[in-house]
């Protein structure tokens, strides 16, 4: 059975980085705990699993323990530490949004994930980047200007990054598809990792699609068409 480093990691919203410095380690090192190339320490195991609240034998994938699931992991709530910066109640953020009081205090418990149109008009009111609203970015680059040169359809590709983000559909349709064929299965594991670890690659990409001789810069003069209606 596979060890939980990695789904446990991506349900708190941490970055291998993040995790690498909580085990006083480098992101390398630590991802190889996360792909199964070295195995993690005992002591690494415990510090990490202290730090999650869950069993060590749960960590490292041992036991199903439902006492330890990751349903009672907390997830890092961005909407929850924006609206206290804010200094604004529950009540004043759904009247200024227009977004229900409800559903306002479902995105404060972490229990729900705003979509769309919400996670826009959010994004706005807190005056931050929709990645950092879904927990794409570890810091806001609205702020911070970690995005050298602008990303076409910049708002619509971290939605929908952050749907694909969790989702087990992607690795299921590609146990479909293959599941008649030979293929190498540390192949197949390798390129399901790949996908999920690759998403801000996938940013660079488009990022670069400014370029003539880019493969997609087909997405770029899309974009440019898009904005010279607007303008």
């Amino acid at each position: 059975m596979d060890n939980r480093l990695k789904i446990i990691r991506k349900f708190k919203g941490l970055t291998q980085n993040e995790v690498a410095k909580i085990l006083n380690t480098t992101q390398s090192q630590y991802g190889k705990y996360e792909n199964g190339k070295t195995s993690i320490s005992m002591e690494n195991a415990k510090r990490l699993a202290e730090y999650y609240g869950v069993s060590v034998p749960y960590l490292l994938g041992l036991d199903d323990d439902s006492t330890n699931t990751i349903e009672k992991i907390p997830r890092k709530n961005i909407f929850s530490e924006l609206a206290k910066n804010k200094g604004k109640s529950l009540k004043e953020i759904s009247e200024e949004t227009g977004i229900g009081y409800s559903t306002i205090g479902n995105y404060n418990q972490g229990s729900r994930i705003p979509k769309t149109e919400n996670a826009f008009i959010l994004a706005d009111y807190f005056g931050v980047s929709v990645a950092y609203l879904l927990g794409l970015e570890s810091t806001d680059s609205k702020i911070d200007n970690q995005i050298p040169r602008p990303i076409p359809f910049y708002n619509d590709l971290n939605l929908m990054l952050s749907e694909f983000k969790d989702s087990q559909v992607i690795e299921s349709y590609i146990d479909f598809i293959s599941k008649d064929k030979k293929y190498n299965p540390i192949l197949l594991k390798a390129f399901k990792q790949f996908i999920v670890d690759e998403e801000g690659y996938f940013l660079t990409l488009i990022s670069e699609s400014s370029e003539k001789n880019s493969p997609y810069h087909y997405i770029w003069e899309e974009w440019n068409k898009e904005k010279n209606k607007k303008s």
